[in-house]
This record gives C-alpha cells, structure tokens and sequence, in this order.
C-alpha cells in the first residue's frame, strides 16, 4: 500500500522504498515506506532525483520520467 495515497501497489509496479526508523524495533532498526513511483515524485521531488542522480542508482531514464510526473501533477 501507497504510503501517500494509501491505495494499493499493483505487483510489477514501479514503486519507492523511503528507508525510516522502525518505531516497533527494540534494537532500533529500519522499515521501508512504499510510495507508487508518481506519488513520491509529488510528494518529494527534489530528495527523488537527487536519488537518481546518485551513479549508484541503476535506473537510466528514470530522472526524465519523474521529471514529467512532477510537471503533470502541479
């Protein structure tokens, strides 16, 4: 489920996993939030493509799709 939207992830979709505390770890450990991809470039456009500009992110082309959901959704 969409951490933003709160609507489901199909499978095969393409999603993000934001990294948090997890506050159910005794041992302080961390859980992923999901986010349909569109939602988190609205959500938080500017930390998503500062991700993908990282060389250790292996999706070329993506900078440029996210981009264009940024623009659709203002």
């Amino acid at each position: 489920t969409c951490r933003t939207c709160r609507q489901p992830i199909a499978k095969g979709d393409l999603r993000l996993g934001e990294e948090a505390a997890n506050v159910f770890s005794e041992s302080g450990g961390t859980m992923r939030l999901w986010h349909h991809l569109a939602c988190a470039a609205s959500r938080r456009p500017s930390e998503l493509l500062a991700a993908l500009a990282d060389p250790a992110t292996p999706w070329d082309g993506l900078t440029t799709l996210v981009g264009r959901l940024v623009r659709e959704d203002r």
